[in-house]
């Protein structure tokens, strides 16, 4: 198969397709079909759609024919470009979150945490504003996710916003969606018949995915984060 990179050899750009029918151990090869891995970051710009196409040879490097030779050939659209993402001052519940800071868990706790230790529950809503921007008008679905606390800590998902949502991209849009300024908001974590936050340090994140795989059955994406401490009005610091 030759492709339009230098292959094993350096020179031929031709890679050698294993033998179906050799038996040896050493060349045996368990594949029904070709499989390539290619590095998109090498490709002369960074997104825009680009057309595939491979060439069957023989051992004396003369072209095979096939039945239909559109199969040899595929479009896809790549995108490794960054979106820009701004996270604003983070609210509540009582008031601007500060930074990340020394803080005493271990008093005044009013339940005991999935590590076995005190902590404070903090009701209200928090609110995280943000902003996305994508030039290149690809983004597929964005998620606001709180983590905290311990790894036995679920984290919390704020918000989901995606481009089939015809609130936010009309259908003549689609599929194109640059993004623009958004709120998520929240009461945190259900805890019996009520919602709270905890008293503890927060990461809160925002995931652009973008509508380009990532070569692993999955959407390439970008996390931005914001680090801030939920705390009760008389935590001692």
């Amino acid at each position: 198969m030759r492709s339009g990179r230098a292959g094993p050899d350096g020179n031929r750009n031709v890679y050698a397709y294993p033998n179906p029918y050799d038996l040896a151990l050493d060349a045996q090869w368990v594949y029904k079909g070709l499989i390539m891995v290619y590095d998109t970051n090498g490709l002369p710009l960074k997104q825009g759609r680009f057309r595939l196409t491979i060439e069957p040879l023989d051992n004396a490097m003369t072209p095979v024919s096939v039945v239909n030779p559109a199969d040899l050939s595929c479009t896809i659209m790549i995108d490794n470009t960054a979106p820009s993402v701004t996270i604003g001052e983070i609210a509540g519940p009582y008031g601007t979150a500060p930074a990340c800071g020394f803080l005493n868990l271990d008093q005044n706790g009013t339940y005991l945490a999935c590590d076995g230790l005190p902590r404070i529950k903090l009701a209200g809503m928090v609110t995280v504003p943000f902003t996305v921007n994508d030039p290149e008008r690809h983004i597929w679905q964005i998620l606001v996710v709180a983590d905290y606390g311990d790894v036995c800590d679920t984290a919390i998902t704020m918000q989901t916003l995606s481009y089939t949502d015809t609130s936010l991209v009309p259908t003549s849009q689609r599929p194109s969606w640059q993004g623009g300024s958004y709120s998520a908001s929240s009461n945190g974590r259900s805890v019996g018949d009520s919602f709270c936050w905890d008293q503890c340090a927060h990461e809160f994140s925002v995931d652009v995915y973008k509508r380009v795989t990532n070569g692993e059955h999955a959407h390439y994406h970008w996390i931005f984060t914001k680090h801030v401490t939920l705390m009760a009005r008389t935590a001692t610091t």
